[in-house]
């Protein structure tokens, strides 16, 4: 099964950065 998260939160909250952010950590775990 593969892995799946969602991010939820208003407009101008921070989702995108905060998804940019984690991205190269998931990328490191596999």
């Amino acid at each position: 099964m593969t892995p799946a998260f969602g991010i939820a939160g208003r407009s101008g909250s921070g989702k995108t950065t905060l998804i940019e952010a984690m991205l190269p950590l998931l990328a490191a775990r596999g």
